[in-house]
């Protein structure tokens, strides 16, 4: 099969070592996006904030893994305010904390994240919290599971759903599963959930998402980022759902001085000439630029996957 992940990471955290990785774009690889194990690796205390990851799998056609984290027991994982996208011709694919072939799993952290068009499934955990995400799945279009939280069986103690901390969150018209999954003695996964399309039976059974919102229409949201590395460097992340030609994209958060000359570079073709320039003005910080038109740098070696935009 095609191999070729964005970020493969692993870290050893007995030392006390803490990986960061914030602020990056990565989209089109051949197999999964974000993979956060290995096959003996350990995965402890692993930062995975602000970035935006999009359409894994598009050059081999089918959506896969966008995120994931698993495998030996993960524990201090947090993953906050990040852009997880999957373009609908490349199916589902899945945004996955805690996989089914895993064992017990200790601690994470989802905050702030929008899932759009990949599943979201959040699994194995003693503690878990999953608040404030943006979640639009296409599960009730395709007929699939699309929100699914399980708890190990054979965790020693047990896992319960009332040690989650799970609310705020916001939910496009979707399928949602929910229950235990465990290993059998080949280590094949066995799972044992329900599944509903009723926001009250899943809030019962989770014990959360009391003040969560519910089969919601997306809208448009941009997120701009400083980075922190390099001063006057920004990444820009618009979400489209209504597929307007032009997006409006405030630059406040910029952080960028009166009279700062800047332009704007496509991701996706970023060798290309700017898509737009301009000189920052706090006085009118709401800048204009193009959703369509944009075409993606082509790829040496292998078909090019086709632009994200609108």
């Amino acid at each position: 099969r095609g191999h070729g992940h964005a970020f493969y990471i692993e870290n050893d955290g007995s030392t006390g070592s803490v990986k960061n990785y914030e602020n990056n774009f990565a989209g089109c690889t051949y197999d999964d996006l974000v993979q956060e194990f290995g096959t003996a690796a350990l995965t402890e205390n692993i930062l995975f904030n602000k970035n935006t990851c999009f359409d894994g799998g598009a050059f081999v056609g089918q959506a896969l893994i966008q995120w994931l984290i698993g495998q030996n027991r993960p524990k201090g994982i947090v993953t906050k305010g990040n852009m997880f996208f999957v373009s609908a011709k490349y199916g589902q694919g899945y945004v996955q904390a805690g996989w089914q072939w895993d064992g017990q799993n200790h601690d994470v952290d989802l905050e702030d994240n929008y899932i759009v068009g990949s599943d979201f499934e959040v699994g194995n955990w003693d503690n878990a919290t999953v608040l404030r995400n943006h979640v639009f799945t296409r599960a009730a279009q395709a007929g699939t599971k699309g929100v699914i939280f399980n708890t190990y069986g054979n965790a020693s103690p047990p896992q319960w759903f009332t040690n989650w901390k799970i609310d705020n969150n916001e939910y496009g018209p979707t399928t949602f599963a929910y229950g235990s999954r465990t290993l059998d003695a080949s280590g094949n996964a066995v799972v044992n959930d329900t599944t509903t399309t009723d926001p009250a039976a899943w809030k019962t059974n989770i014990s959360g998402d009391a003040n969560s919102t519910f089969n919601v229409t997306p809208k448009f949201v941009a997120f701009v980022h400083p980075s922190s590395k390099m001063p006057g460097r920004v990444h820009i992340t618009a979400y489209n759902p209504g597929l307007l030609s032009s997006v409006q994209i405030d630059l406040s958060a910029a952080a960028l001085a009166d009279g700062t000359m800047w332009e704007i570079f496509d991701v996706q073709n970023y060798s290309g000439p700017a898509v737009a320039t301009g000189t920052y003005s706090s006085a009118s910080p709401v800048i204009t630029l193009p959703a369509t038109g944009l075409v993606r740098k082509p790829t040496i070696g292998a078909s090019t996957p086709s632009h994200t935009a609108p």
